[in-house]
């Protein structure tokens, strides 16, 4: 019966032991990289229709008029000619896609800012942080 006893109050014990282990608050380092991977979801969300546009949009865009443009001249079979459709849809596709990336490109600019500055101010508290850390570290020693 004793040992019963024993046994029941060891595994209440320990049950309520790995209880207070799951309550136990993060450390710094841990909220800090937390952060950092949050910012860069909300990074990646906030630029996910940009490249969606950039990449898709456009080029199925200069796709199908370059088609239409030049299917006229496929039909008759004159190589120069269509060579030359080519060229010149190819040229103007490579312009407005150009044009495009640079209106991105401006348009991403206040976000590479503003994410460059949060991860300035990451940088700099997990240095403190790793400072504060190492400093206890040594004087401990």
């Amino acid at each position: 019966m004793k040992v019963f006893l024993i046994l029941a109050l060891v595994v209440f014990t320990g049950c309520q032991a790995s209880l207070f282990n799951a309550d136990e608050p993060k450390p710094q380092l841990e909220r800090l990289t937390d952060r950092i991977k949050e910012e860069l979801n909300n990074v990646k969300c906030a630029l996910k229709p940009y490249f969606e546009y950039v990449i898709t949009d456009p080029i199925k865009k200069g796709v199908d008029y370059i088609r239409s443009s030049v299917a006229p001249h496929a039909e008759s079979l004159d190589t120069e000619t269509l060579k030359d459709a080519l060229l010149e849809k190819s040229g103007e596709l490579r312009e407005a896609m150009e044009q495009r990336l640079k209106e991105i490109q401006a348009q991403l600019e206040p976000l590479t800012e503003e994410f460059q500055e949060k991860m300035n101010l990451y940088t700099r508290e997990l240095k403190a942080q790793l400072t504060s850390f190492y400093d206890f570290y040594i004087k401990s020693s």
